[in-house]
């Protein structure tokens, strides 16, 4: 199937874009993390292309059938790992506790996978790099994080931030989760 065959099957388009976005969040690749709005652009391209190189494809970026079905097997594999995982709280029951710049931990790390997954949704700031360290562009994307919802803008996260930060990511996966398809 060509390009321009498949470019105007929504359906099609969404579902493989939802699978890609889920491969990128478990295998933590951000070269697979697309928007789900249908449309084969170049940026679903480009993450078509760079999944068949890393499956050993004929690198067209086109999701032809072989692509498609490796890209489903791997969804599926993935999915089974990942997608029965139970919500946690990591965050310290201390009330005046706030993680901020400097500190390095898995809490830390965790913030970071949070707000990767949440930017798809805020457009407000750019890839954060999942190390454990709270530097610059963390501390930048909390503030944004924390302009748009309201909440005091001190781009450290504090109990209150936290919360929200996890609502919304909750929200996120479950939006993801009811509309996932296989």
């Amino acid at each position: 199937m060509e390009w321009y065959e498949i470019k105007d099957r929504e359906p099609f388009i969404m579902q493989l874009q939802k699978k890609l976005r889920s491969l990128s969040r478990w295998t933590n690749d951000p070269m697979l993390s697309v928007a789900v709005d249908g449309i084969y652009g170049n940026r679903l391209k480009d993450a078509v292309s760079h999944f068949q190189q890393l499956y050993g494809l004929e690198n067209t970026g086109i999701a032809d059938f072989l692509t498609w079905e490796s890209i489903d097997d791997e969804y599926r594999y993935y999915s089974e790992i990942f997608g029965k995982s139970r919500s946690l709280s990591p965050f310290p029951d201390n009330s005046e506790y706030s993680v901020g710049q400097g500190e390095r931990s898995d809490l830390v790390l965790i913030i970071q996978v949070m707000l990767n997954e949440l930017r798809i949704f805020y457009d407000l700031y750019g890839y954060i790099p999942p190390n454990g360290r709270y530097g610059t562009a963390t501390a930048g994307a909390v503030r944004e994080f924390q302009r748009a919802g309201g909440l005091d803008i001190t781009g450290r996260v504090d109990r209150r931030t936290w919360n929200r930060l996890a609502e919304e990511y909750d929200i996120a996966l479950r939006d993801e989760d009811t509309q996932r398809t296989y």
